[in-house]
């Protein structure tokens, strides 16, 4: 919010286009010289949320903009940006499919790299899957059940699967 008043205003009461003079717009007192009223802008009067501009006592819409003022403006804070974490990575397209499946049926939020590099060039680098943070627990609990394959073969030994039984 500014501390003087803009050189250019409309007058409150009769809506009549004012050009205030460097002591009015410092002092925030003006008198239209149309309806003969004189208006005192208290700093923290009424605001549109949109323009910005700043009203008195009285006026509960902009003129301008046909919204509803406001006494404060809210804090504008900036946009969060979602942080995306590796799950896991795969070469094989068969289970790419199945997780992209799973994933969308479940409502997960990911987005892969090196997809379409894995069609053209297989062996150079893997699929990798990318969720946000705060759907990493939930995209777990349903990939639990999927045996990432390397080309076909299970990405797990003899050994460690007869452990696991």
């Amino acid at each position: 919010m500014s501390e003087i008043l803009p050189e250019e205003i409309q007058c409150p009461d009769c809506g009549a286009d004012l050009k205030l003079n460097e002591q009015e717009r410092t002092e925030r007192k003006f008198a239209c010289p149309v309806c003969k009223e004189t208006f005192v802008v208290k700093k923290g009067e009424m605001i549109c949320p949109n323009c910005k501009a700043e009203f008195v006592e009285g006026i509960t819409e902009c003129p301008e903009c046909g919204i509803p003022l406001v006494e404060t403006l809210p804090e504008e804070s900036e946009e969060k940006i979602p942080q995306y974490v590796e799950i896991l990575s795969t070469y094989n397209l068969a289970d790419i499919a199945v997780i992209k499946s799973i994933l969308d049926d479940g409502g997960v939020d990911y987005h892969l790299q090196g997809e379409i590099f894995n069609i053209v060039e297989p062996w150079v680098q893997p699929v990798k899957f990318f969720v946000k943070e705060d759907q990493v627990e939930m995209t777990n609990e349903l990939l639990k059940e999927i045996l990432i394959r390397f080309m076909g073969a299970s990405a797990t030994t003899e050994r460690e699967n007869e452990v696991d039984k």
